[in-house]
């Protein structure tokens, strides 16, 4: 009976050592995940909160983070971080409270994890062949007036090799009247293409956006980048912001 009695205890202690390893190996790790926090700021009156694996834009009360520390990018770049303070926009002060002036990209964040921000640099297409199929799968001359042609490479998926995103549009033409307006943007990946934005519309003159990256940013620490893509209008007077995510082999508007 007796013997029994310690193969029970040895048995019992067995799956309390086993039960203990497995929260601490996955339980832990998936709490610390569904308690994940990032607070994103972004051009002059943009809040995006990421929690409980969900993220809302908060569109008032924006003044909640005067004089609170943020991380601070200016055109994606890592500057340091900085107070901010917000009325008709974001300010940024040094830790004298020194209001420091910037008229470049701007977005804050704080995060309760250590949050991945990719430096980018995007180009001019020089060399059209790039998006030539692309161009000819829309029906677009590839002798059109093309006002924004941009190429950045990245390695959005963390799988060692660089993806390009192009980023081409019409808008805003200076030596042509097209009849449609357009601005795309898609990632290029082993031959493949996957599209990100696509705006299409009848020429008004007035009308159009064009689409630029903000930001490739590691929002919710799974490892692989997420983008922000700004698009900058006519008549608007701040531009309009976007996340994306790539998942499943395309591209999944988040916000």
């Amino acid at each position: 009976m007796k013997k029994n009695n310690k193969v029970y205890v040895i048995l019992i202690i067995f799956l309390i050592v086993f039960f203990f390893l497995i929260y601490f190996l996955v339980g832990k790790k998936e709490i610390e995940k569904e308690n994940e926090e990032v607070t994103l700021l972004l051009g002059e009156n943009t809040i995006w909160q990421y929690k409980y694996k969900n993220w809302n834009v908060i569109s008032n009360d924006l003044e909640q983070y005067n004089w609170e520390k943020f991380q601070i990018f200016l055109d994606g770049q890592y500057e340091d971080e900085l107070y901010i303070w917000h009325s008709d926009k974001w300010y940024i002060f040094d830790d004298n409270k020194e209001a420091i002036n910037y008229t470049s990209n701007f977005l804050a964040l704080k995060a309760n994890f250590d949050i991945n921000v990719k430096k980018f640099v995007s180009s001019e297409i020089t060399d059209l062949s790039k998006i030539s199929d692309y161009l000819s799968s829309k029906n677009i001359s590839a002798y059109s007036e093309l006002t924004v042609k941009t190429e950045t490479q990245v390695d959005i998926d963390n799988d060692g090799s660089l993806e390009e995103i192009y980023i081409i549009s019409n808008v805003f033409p200076i030596d042509s009247t097209p009849n449609e307006i357009f601005a795309y943007v898609f990632m290029k990946k082993n031959n493949q293409i996957y599209e990100i934005f696509n705006f299409e519309e009848q020429n008004s003159v007035d009308n159009g956006v064009k689409p630029y990256i903000n930001s490739i940013i590691d929002v919710d620490n799974d490892g692989m980048y997420e983008i922000i893509l700004s698009c900058a209008g006519y008549s608007i007077e701040e531009p309009e912001n976007y996340l994306y995510k790539f998942t499943n082999n395309k591209f999944e508007k988040l916000i």
